[in-house]
């Protein structure tokens, strides 16, 4: 039996491919865009491909109603959970910092035990980094190349008055990668704040979009207190305990 999970975000969509052994098979990621349900369909169809119309389907995330023949629609906390137990055995606590959404989990064995959600607005989420970035001219794999620089005080958190904070900076002659490094420090202070409220077990795996960025990590642990680590995989935690779902159901 094989199963296919979807992790369908506001940015991202997702796609694991486990077999009966529960080996990932294959991962794959498409840009949401303007078309999340187009994205959707590149995923599954892609992925149908490889392993054949009998697969089960499992989908989570923000578009998982647009996935047509999911036989499981679990929420993201779960799947979150489940994967980071695949990824890194003995995970207690979970921070996955999306596009829409900041989750911070507590779990044994893949269970939830305790969480917490901010997505109220875009502050402390991958899209502020993502703006921000994108005023600076700067990629996320950008920021764990910076050496020999301070970061710089980035008061606002909101997605939309950070833009002319940041701006405000540069005038000033601050240097890009100082506003860059003073914007991760910022999201990590929000996330850590979110992550005290389930009292994490160290050490936190980090998942979701942002999970590859070792400085953010870095800083998080920094501000929370607990070690944080970067999985490798994290990316696709989601779409990952999904297809565990699937092949449980």
């Amino acid at each position: 039996m094989n199963a296919i999970g979807l992790d369908c975000g506001s940015s991202w969509c997702k796609g694991a491919w486990l077999d009966k052994n529960l080996n990932a098979r294959e991962l794959i990621s498409r840009p949401a865009g303007w078309n999340l349900k187009k994205a959707i369909e590149e995923v599954l169809e892609t992925l149908r491909e490889l392993t054949g119309p009998g697969a089960i389907v499992a989908a989570t995330g923000y578009g998982r109603g647009l996935v047509a023949g999911a036989k499981l629609r679990p929420t993201e906390i779960g799947c979150h959970a489940k994967g980071a137990e695949f990824l890194a055995s003995g995970t207690r606590s979970v921070i996955d910092i999306g596009g829409q959404d900041t989750k911070a989990i507590g779990a044994l064995n893949g269970k939830v035990l305790t969480f917490q959600m901010n997505d109220r607005c875009a502050a402390g989420t991958g899209r502020f980094l993502e703006k921000s970035l994108e005023r600076l001219s700067l990629n996320l794999e950008d920021i764990d190349l910076i050496t020999g620089v301070s970061p710089a005080s980035v008061a606002s958190l909101c997605a939309v008055f950070a833009e002319s904070e940041i701006m405000s900076l540069l005038f000033q002659g601050v240097s890009r990668e100082s506003i860059a490094l003073g914007v991760v420090e910022a999201l990590a202070e929000k996330a850590a704040s979110l992550l005290s409220k389930i009292k994490p077990l160290s050490p936190v795996a980090l998942t979701g979009g942002l999970c590859q960025c070792r400085t953010l990590a870095k800083t998080l642990s920094k501000a929370s207190g607990v070690q944080v680590i970067n999985l490798e995989r994290g990316r696709h935690a989601g779409a990952i305990g999904a297809a565990l779902l699937a092949l449980s159901a």
